[in-house]
């Protein structure tokens, strides 16, 4: 508190006599934010959250001024004080959200009371330090007490469109109330996929004897081969002697699952078949894929972005979520341009009683019922938001590979370059003894849908139709934000069941709601590349006509001159891929290796496919205007 006998500049309108603070909880501010909304606020109304999540306790100033100019309006006093304000908090809070204030004119002690009831705070000592003795019967009042709150910066997260602001011509936000978001369990089952890859037991506890505490539990059975679709319901963690932790799940099964009694490798495959319904426990190998509840994914998504700096920008959030979603051995980094970060996916702990975005899933159920692989899209998100540029790398010290440009090499270009490479480098496991695959499109396909599976691409393609929002609107400054905006914005499909078309997986497309932005994603995706779509046609010819000879076909993308750049960046990718996986392998392939170059041919048809698929589904259209 300042002194009371101090000098005041005769100049000053309002001198400060005396000043206090204290940490409050924000309960306690509720008459300064009314008396912001009087003054035509209107933040207060579009705050999704309460005030209490944001912040716990709030830095309140209380100051008592003397008015030395006498005759000044209500008006004038507002007018300096809000001037004082913005000086104060540059000074003291530049990254506070916005300085609310309430202030009283003080003639006798009932007005001082008015004041300590709205804040339940005593100000009393204010006067004593300072000196000052109130006198009702003063014809004016001579000072004024001003109380002000900074608000957390993080404020700027929970609001909705100002509709004042926003143009008529953009999407309404679409953000949930955060209730919803609360009253999502810590563990809502999770969809997910057995690894067809790996041979592990289905144990009828979490415990394959490897941990002293715990003695083995019963085999169901062994994986064998069949990629069946599971729920996930619990997760438990053990020790194995070198005193690493493994992590197991409880599944039941949604299918039946072909199973062998034993491990594949030993060469005597008896297959059982375990019913849907079974309930197992599967080491964390066993598992290649897992998706959880979109509500599920925003509530631990939002919680996260809550642990950060108040003031962290967007783009800085987007790149630390991002490397927290894959381990610091791959080079990320190197290929998109950015600076190492801090916390990796391997840095992650493991937490019992609660599901943990990349570790325990790595994609989401998206509303339109898709699933989106996350890390991939956020390295698309992170690609994408800087410019476009041939990325050259050295491995072995001495040898230089170029392995495309960073937008595709880190997304797409990646995931099906890696799918040849390891087709070329690695075994199928215990798939070969249930599918079988006899030729080459059997075997890529394989290691493409392990790689570059539909959910892998959807993260791969999302970030093109995403990143345009922050070019629309100003609201947006979470990943939460961002993410609601464009997958809650949803629109029927544009195909009539009479021409549905089957998928590379052989399945047909499901009438359901889409995701409206993607059409745009598909858009700028191939004319960013150089395609066309759809073909011109003849003036004559029906629309009908003309869909349904695209949907028969399925053979328009991969025609045109733009199929060499894509074929190029996957080659290219293949190449650093084939160096990681097995140097041997890469320097006893030839460039003209028959086999090398018809399993690029074949992943270059596989992802064109798909996206015509999509483009088919979405009603694309090129020669729209994608600026």
């Amino acid at each position: 508190m300042a002194p009371g006998n101090r000098e005041i500049p005769a100049h000053l309108k309002l001198a400060i006599l005396a000043r206090g603070r204290i940490a409050v909880p924000p309960a306690s501010v509720s008459s300064l934010i009314e008396a912001a909304r009087r003054r035509g606020a209107t933040w207060p109304d579009r705050l999704r959250a309460p005030l209490e999540q944001l912040s716990s306790a709030l830095p309140l100033t209380v100051e008592l001024f003397l008015i030395q100019r006498a005759g000044m309006t209500a008006d004038e006093i507002d007018e300096a004080i809000t001037g004082y304000l913005m000086l104060r908090k540059a000074q003291e809070y530049p990254r506070s959200a916005a300085v609310e204030w309430q202030r009283v004119l003080v003639r006798s002690n009932e007005d001082r009371a008015a004041l300590e009831q709205a804040l339940a705070l005593d100000v009393s000592r204010l006067f004593v330090r300072s000196r000052v003795q109130l006198d009702a019967r003063t014809a004016a009042p001579q000072h004024l007490l001003l109380a002000y709150v900074y608000l957390p910066a993080g404020l700027q997260r929970y609001l909705r469109a100002d509709p004042n602001l926003t143009s008529p011509l953009l999407p309404a936000p679409v953000f949930p109330t955060p209730t919803r978001l609360d009253k999502v369990p810590a563990m809502p089952p999770l969809e997910g996929r057995t690894d067809p890859h790996d041979e592990l037991h289905l144990r009828a506890g979490p415990s394959a004897g490897t941990d002293p505490a715990r003695p083995p539990a019963a085999s169901l059975g062994v994986l064998a081969g069949h990629q069946g679709r599971v729920a996930i319901l619990d997760k438990a963690s053990t020790t194995d002697p070198d005193g690493s932790s493994r992590t197991w799940y409880q599944v039941k099964l949604e299918e039946p699952l072909s199973v062998s009694k034993d491990l594949v490798s030993k060469g005597n495959v008896q297959r059982k078949l375990l019913p849907a319904g079974q309930l197992a426990w599967l080491s964390a190998g066993g598992i290649s894929i897992a998706a959880a509840p979109w509500d599920a994914f925003r509530r631990d998504l939002r919680e996260w972005e809550t642990t950060l700096p108040l003031m962290t920008p967007l783009a800085e959030r987007i790149t630390m979520l991002r490397q927290r979603s894959h381990k610091s051995n791959l080079p990320f980094d190197e290929v998109i341009g950015a600076a190492p970060g801090k916390i990796y996916q391997d840095k992650l702990a493991y937490q019992a009683g609660r599901w943990q975005m990349f570790l325990d899933y790595e994609a989401v159920i998206a509303p339109d019922g898709r699933w989106v692989d996350l890390q991939h899209l956020l390295v698309g998100l992170d690609a994408l938001a800087r410019p476009e540029r041939p990325v050259t790398v050295t491995r072995a010290l001495v040898a230089s590979f170029d392995i495309g440009t960073n937008w595709a090499a880190a997304t797409w270009s990646g995931d099906l370059g890696a799918g040849v490479a390891d087709s070329l480098t690695e075994g199928t496991g215990a798939w070969d003894s249930y599918a079988n695959p006899r030729t080459l499109a059997d075997r890529i396909g394989f290691f493409l849908q392990s790689r570059a599976a539909e959910w892998d691409l959807l993260g791969d393609l999302d970030p093109w139709g995403i990143r345009p929002i922050l070019a629309e609107r100003n609201d947006v400054t979470s990943i939460d934000d961002l993410l609601s905006l464009y997958y809650e914005d949803l629109v029927e499909p544009v195909l009539d069941l009479s021409i549905q078309a089957p998928s590379p997986a052989g399945r047909r497309i499901a009438m359901t709601p889409s995701v409206r932005r993607r059409a745009d994603a598909i858009r700028r995706f191939l004319a960013h590349y150089g395609f066309t779509f759809p073909p011109e046609v003849s003036n004559a010819a029906a629309p009908e006509d003309v869909w349904r000879d695209l949907v028969e076909n399925f053979r328009v993308l991969e025609t045109q001159p733009a199929t060499r750049r894509i074929r190029r960046e996957i080659s290219q990718f293949t190449t650093i891929w084939l160096v990681r996986r097995n140097a041997t392998t890469y320097l006893s392939t030839s460039k003209d290796d028959p086999v090398l170059n018809s399993t690029i041919d074949e992943a270059t048809r596989y992802f064109l496919y798909w996206l015509e698929q999509e483009a088919i589904w979405h009603d694309v259209n090129t020669r729209e205007n994608t600026q």
